[in-house]
């Protein structure tokens, strides 16, 4: 018999879809069961599909948040051509990539295993939506090539916090530091000042330590 918790349970939905998220980005969303979910929350099988009506339900409204955001995201900028601009780019998609960091592991590592679930397609044509505006936002392209190989990268290095190995992800030092590092690889041009590049290398020197951390098994 699954031990009930005692404590006071105020957003039943909002635990299960954060346990749902752990054990779908640990397990893979096959390896990982319903009667696993509840137990690891503190609930029985029935309570889960009382609130989410089956597995599918429970991905879909589990991950619903992060397409959400990414929607709202893809409104929040329009040029790339100035430091303005980037940085209207760079701001809020470190703040979704470190807020929504397990929905959007689950979507670059596990995503290709759950085409046909309407919440992973829709994640897919945001991306590429994505991509299509960042090719409309400049005229340069380099800048583009820059661009998606930087939000990729940082995407595919920062969402897994399970390599975070002490790392605090959720620090303002950190949120700053790889602001910064994002909007020093996007603003590089091969005729940049010297300056530009001193503070492009510098804030690539301190990032080097975090990313080894990030990215050691």
């Amino acid at each position: 018999m699954t031990e009930q918790r005692s404590d006071v349970r105020t957003d039943p939905n909002a635990e299960l879809r954060r346990y749902a998220l752990e054990a779908f980005v640990a397990h893979g969303y096959e390896g990982a069961s319903l009667q696993q979910i509840a137990e690891r929350a503190g609930y029985t099988k029935a309570n889960v599909l009382y609130h989410f009506g089956s597995k599918v339900g429970l991905l879909e409204q589990a991950i619903a948040p992060a397409i959400e955001a990414f929607e709202r995201f893809l409104h929040s900028w329009s040029e790339l051509d100035d430091v303005e601009g980037v940085r209207s780019l760079v701001d809020p998609f470190v703040a979704l990539l470190l807020e929504h960091r397990l929905a959007v592991n689950l979507f670059l590592v596990r995503g290709s295993a759950l085409e046909g679930i309407p919440s992973v397609d829709r994640a897919t044509e945001l991306v590429h939506e994505l991509s299509v505006r960042i090719a409309g936002a400049t005229t340069d392209p380099t800048a583009y090539l820059r661009t998606t190989i930087a939000l990729g990268g940082a995407a595919y290095c920062l969402a897994n916090p399970y390599q975070d190995d002490g790392v605090e992800l959720d620090s303002p030092e950190f949120r700053d530091l790889l602001a910064r590092t994002l909007t020093a690889i996007l603003l590089t041009r091969p005729d940049a000042a010297d300056a530009d590049r001193e503070v492009a290398a510098r804030d690539a020197a301190a990032m080097t330590p975090i990313m080894n951390a990030l990215s050691r098994d």
